[in-house]
């Protein structure tokens, strides 16, 4: 939301790098032989600023004067060098390309070659020509390659200023997957520290930049933590901005401090105490301390109108000081502002303006003039799109457009007496608007925090849709609310998922999306060139709406209907998907015969009514009064959720995606009725349905859609001896329980070892390093360990294996973000471990979990656990649970029947849910099919085949 080009600026401040980002270098003399001494003496007249006497020099000096005299290249060269320098770029750039052999038949034209393209790059950058500099500055490193072993030192010096100067030149260009590319070449090449660092710091930045905020701040923790490095104020000013980004306030906060105290320790630049004084006024007004916030941008503002009164970041202090004064109703300062800013013609000529405007149409509402906030929110709205030919439609800002549409809408209702159809298609277009900021949000760890920044928005839109479906309900409404109940449901697993099954076009869609970024930046350029890039975008355009189209449902383009999903069920399969509304539960139901949404509720009687069973489960109460309160604690929520749905509609096969805390309830646990005088009589959900999960109806279809094949191979890994509670707490705090040693999960992976063969990690052999080493995609993975879930950076949970100190390339333990990098196309992943399907709950996109993190890498199915796990009932519920998948049944069948078997066979002392419940199958619950060994009927056809060929044979010849 706070992007701000000046960073890079900073960054080259800082390095020396952009006072000279195209310095005129004469360190290629050492790479040519021969005589050059006019243009040595002509270039370095020019170099020290003495432009008449370069030029008188050149046009004086005779060529009998010289041994080796001047030629004509040289002459264009040095009149387009001078030209150059005076600023007359358009004079030197012919004269500079006829300096230049196109195709050079010995080294010494080569060697030549260097000066004049090096220059030529130089001029088209400061024509804002990217292209054409970027094309002249390949060709010299392409020319500055040929002499890579003839002076090493020299050509290691300016291959280094080239690489990032060429990875500055694409990140203005907009194509930053090359800049990234430079920025690796000259981290690789740096021979000392401070190299190194700060190319870690730019291609952290780009990150960033790009949308994949965690990687980029792993990169710039790197640079941080660089052993003889320098540390630049920069590098912490980046963290903060990238963590106050994903709305991590207390580290953005944490970096800025440090900030300050470094910059406490070492002044420097006025430009870096601005950034984090404004950095500062956000992180405040984020958290909606307004009041204090105002200081800190009007000391950013101060500080950056006397160092540069043309920054764009002084508009965007501006934008947020005016934010702050309206929270806090301060109208008559907020007015005054406005006045006196509106005064100055350069910032209100700034790209940031219209989020200015935005704040003025917010604090019209306030004050109630209505129309004129309208007014100018149509204004904000139509200046921030771009209408290309053949219908195409671009937002330049995809954040300010929502906001913007997002207070039209507040205002529409205001004036509404009832839901309408426009405002509803206002919500839509919302849609649309952060479809195209989710683009720009590459990494997964950046998508789940947009889905949770954004996630309200979708709420109050389907609180609408509802309104008006209940007043009449049309099935193209349904279609729509659908759509928006499935764009803030898990989109972002569904994208990781997508793009894995399309990789190769991907990259050629990032291209695309480059070449957009880059066309619609130059679009407010000169008038002359519109016409031109007008016709360029429509094409690229065009190249996109290929990769779109090819799409699933799920649905980046294109929207579900309903009737065609319903077909897609089985004939005794019901679907249900829950939805947290801001104000009501909201509950859709698919079969073959009935498309229907219904609202539940107040969310916050379900969330109370969920809260009391969660309690009555962890109680694990025998007692009599026990039982009953946890039978009614379950009906009442059964009620709740299964509420007037017919024993039509109630079919044997249950689907359920669930929402919000819903995540954490077993349905199969939920008591039809109250009856039941013990757990083992109880009338659970489970005994009349089978039941599995989904994360979206997009997922689902996902899955479903996946050719099922067999799976040649079983991986089953139980490790027995772990680390201890005390060398945990030693290297991670947080880490509270004791995981002691296991006993029964050795026979639960023999158990599978002998029912599917495969390979078998058990105690000693159960380490890290023997399951990468033995590890296959397409395996069926069965971990029966301990896990530990980290429920403030998900990505930090990890299943345990067994404690070898002598293993020293891994640590024992296989964390969530190792996990993700698998690449799996695993058909079933069991996690007989505690708490794998919980985790930091985002809203939108459901518990990242130890589970999740194996969805991610490509697994098609998990059976994971919603709470603590008992090492011997979980042992016998496997076997079980194997058993029936042996037979050929699907997962949720196998695990039901191994539920049922548990429940009637157990000891008394197992016999409540809590040891038996807590696991749940989510995903594909196809059955597993296994390559079998055909060899034993072939020792039967074979002769057979024989026999009858001999009969045949004989009868022929009777």
């Amino acid at each position: 939301m706070y992007r701000n080009n000046w960073l890079f600026a900073i960054l080259f401040i800082l390095s020396g790098l952009f006072v000279e980002a195209m310095p005129l270098r004469t360190a290629t003399d050492s790479l040519i032989n021969g005589s050059l001494d006019i243009v040595l003496q002509v270039e370095e007249l020019i170099k020290t600023g003495q432009l008449s006497n370069a030029r008188s020099l050149l046009t004086s000096t005779t060529i009998e004067e010289y041994e080796h005299p001047i030629d004509p290249i040289q002459f264009n060269y040095l009149t387009g060098l001078l030209h150059y320098h005076e600023g007359k770029y358009q004079l030197a750039i012919p004269l500079l390309r006829a300096a230049i052999y196109d195709h050079p038949t010995d080294i010494y034209e080569e060697k030549w070659n260097l000066r004049p393209l090096e220059v030529m790059g130089h001029v088209y950058y400061y024509q804002s020509q990217l292209d054409s500099s970027i094309h002249y500055s390949l060709r010299y490193l392409q020319s500055l390659e040929y002499f890579k072993d003839q002076d090493p030192l020299t050509w290691s010096d300016l291959w280094k200023k080239a690489v990032y100067s060429m990875g500055h030149l694409y990140v203005e260009r907009g194509n930053y997957q090359a800049a990234l590319e430079q920025y690796k070449l000259w981290a690789e090449i740096a021979s000392i520290g401070a190299e190194k660092n700060l190319a870690l710091t730019y291609r952290g930045r780009v990150l960033i930049e790009i949308g994949a905020t965690h990687q980029g701040l792993g990169l710039l923790q790197k640079a941080i933590d660089s052993i003889d490095a320098p540390l630049y104020p920069i590098q912490y000013a980046l963290q903060a901005e990238a963590y106050l980004k994903i709305n991590q306030l207390d580290l953005a906060d944490l970096h800025i401090q440090q900030l300050f105290d470094l910059l406490a320790e070492y002044p420097t630049n006025s430009w870096i105490m601005a950034t984090a004084e404004f950095t500062k006024g956000c992180i405040l007004y984020k958290r909606k301390e307004y009041e204090k916030s105002i200081d800190f941008f009007r000391r950013s503002i101060k500080k950056l109108a006397h160092h540069d009164p043309n920054s764009q970041m002084i508009i965007q202090g501006y934008t947020q000081w005016y934010n702050s004064l309206i929270e806090t109703h301060q109208f008559e300062e907020a007015e005054a502002l406005s006045k006196a800013l509106s005064s100055n013609p350069r910032q209100k000529s700034s790209a940031h303006w219209l989020r200015y405007e935005l704040a003025t149409a917010k604090r019209a509402m306030y004050i109630g003039k209505q129309a004129e906030a309208q007014e100018i929110l149509q204004d904000i709205l139509d200046r921030n799109t771009r209408e290309l030919a053949n219908g195409y439609v671009r937002h330049i800002d995809p954040w300010l457009q929502a906001q913007a549409r997002m207070n039209l809408i507040a205002l529409n209702q205001k004036a509404e007496i009832e839901p309408s159809d426009s405002t509803f298609n206002q919500y839509l277009e919302v849609d649309e608007a952060i479809n195209e900021l989710r683009m720009t949000y590459l990494s997964y760890a950046d998508q789940i925090g947009l889905s949770d920044t954004i996630h309200g928005m979708y709420q109050e839109a389907i609180d609408y849709g509802f309104q008006l479906y209940a007043n009449d309900p049309d099935q193209d409404l349904l279609n729509d609310i659908t759509w928006l109940i499935e764009r803030s449901k898990s989109i972002s697993l569904y994208h990781q998922l997508d793009l894995k099954g399309r990789q190769s076009q991907f990259v050629d869609q990032s291209k695309i999306n480059q070449e957009l970024n880059h066309y619609y930046g130059q679009l407010f350029g000169k008038k002359e060139q519109q016409t031109l890039l007008q016709d360029t975008l429509v094409k690229l355009e065009e190249a996109k709406n290929r990769f779109t189209q090819e799409e699933n449902f799920g649905l980046s383009i294109g929207k579900p209907i309903l009737h065609q999903l319903s077909e897609k069920l089985d004939k005794d399969q019901t679907l249900i998907s829950y939805y947290f509304g801001k104000k009501y539960l909201y509950r859709l139901i698919l079969n073959q015969q009935n498309q229907d949404i219904q609202s539940l509720g107040p969310v916050t009687i379900i969330q109370k009514a969920i809260q009391t069973f969660n309690q009555q489960l962890s109680l694990r109460d025998f007692s009599k009064e026990g039982v009953s309160d946890f039978s009614e604690s379950g009906n009442s929520l059964y009620q709740l959720l299964f509420d007037a749905i017919s024993s039509e509609q109630l079919t044997k096969h249950l689907t359920i995606i669930p929402d919000g805390p819903l995540f954490q309830v077993p349905f199969e646990l939920l008591t039809t009725e109250t009856s039941g005088e013990n757990y083992r009589s109880l009338p659970y959900l489970l005994k009349n349905h089978v039941i599995n999960y989904s994360q979206s109806l997009s997922l689902l279809d996902h899955f479903n859609d996946i050719k099922k094949t067999a799976s040649p191979h079983v991986m089953a890994v139980a490790p027995s001896q772990f680390e201890t509670t005390e060398q945990l707490m030693t290297s991670m705090p947080s880490v509270s329980r004791d995981f002691g040693p296991l006993a029964h999960n050795q026979e639960e992976v023999e158990y599978v070892q002998e029912l599917f063969g495969g390979i078998v990690l058990k105690s000693e052999a159960a380490t890290e390093s023997a399951f990468r080493s033995n590890f296959k995609p397409n395996a069926i993975l069965h971990l029966a360990t301990h896990a530990y879930n980290d429920r403030v950076t998900p990505d930090n949970s990890f299943i345990f294996f067994q404690n070898d100190k002598r293993d020293s390339l891994n640590d024992g333990k296989l964390y969530a973000w190792e996990v993700t990098q698998l690449e799996l196309t695993s058909p079933m992943v069991v996690l007989s471990a505690c708490n794998t399907g919980l985790g930091k709950t985002y809203l939108g996109e459901g518990p990242q979990s130890l589970a999740s993190s194996f969805f991610r890498a490509g697994a098609r199915s998990v059976l994971m656990s919603l709470w603590k796990a008992n090492d011997l009932t979980t042992a016998n519920l496997m076997q079980q649970f194997y058993s029936h998948l042996k037979t050929g049944k699907t997962k949720d069948v196998s695990l039901r029947k191994a539920k049922l078997d548990f429940l009637e066979n157990c000891d008394e002392l197992y016999v409540h849910p809590a040891f038996w419940g807590g696991f749940i199958v989510v995903g594909d619950t196809r059955s597993i099919d296994q390559d079998r060994n055909y060899n034993w009927w072939l020792l039967l056809i074979i002769p057979t085949l024989v026999t009858l060929w001999l009969l045949r044979k004989k009868r022929t010849y009777r």
